[in-house]
């Protein structure tokens, strides 16, 4: 394989790691804070009982809300990647000496 290709390669396995990352942890972060709310409320006696919290029905409904962020997060974490490492050129207005 061609050193060029090999370098391509690389750095496209690098950005769709960095985008499944950032995904995962908006995800799991944004997931949290509806599973807490219903954690705290009840609903249905189901999260908590005289035992104690039931740790199932909560990691089910993280996992709910958790997994349509995470596909929703996706494209919003590649347009952000690209929009951050973007190299600025004569056609965005600013040449190499006016943002050093």
């Amino acid at each position: 394989m061609p050193e060029n290709a090999e370098s391509k390669r690389k750095q496209a396995v690098q950005v769709v790691a960095k985008v499944v990352l950032n995904a995962t942890i908006l995800a799991t972060l944004l997931a949290a804070i509806p599973t807490f709310i219903d954690w705290k409320t009840n609903p249905g006696g189901i999260f908590q009982t005289e035992i104690g919290t039931q740790w199932t029905p909560v990691f089910e409904t993280w996992f709910s809300w958790a997994w349509p962020f995470f596909f929703a997060f996706l494209p919003i974490t590649l347009f952000m990647l690209d929009w951050r490492t973007e190299k600025p050129n004569k056609d965005h207005g600013m040449g190499p000496d006016e943002y050093e």
